[in-house]
């Protein structure tokens, strides 16, 4: 025959879970920061490279928008 468990049981089970969660949260919140600056930082980094690219490339900025735009799909 099956223990019968006690609401103390399952109220002890129910703190360790929820202890868990504001720790997973916790970690989730930090990876979503962390992701938010390398997000940034890829698009300075992508930034200075078309900057570069566009120095070098002897273009004027009409020129390059032009070949951008018509580009599009």
């Amino acid at each position: 025959m099956a223990r019968m468990k006690t609401t103390a049981s399952v109220d002890l089970k129910i703190e360790k879970v929820q202890s868990e969660i504001i720790k997973v949260q916790a970690r989730y919140d930090a990876l979503m920061v962390e992701l938010e600056k390398l997000r940034a930082e890829r698009i300075e980094v992508l930034g200075k490279t078309f900057a570069e690219a566009f120095a070098k490339s002897g273009r004027t900025e009409e020129e390059v928008m032009t070949f951008l735009s018509s580009c599009k799909k």
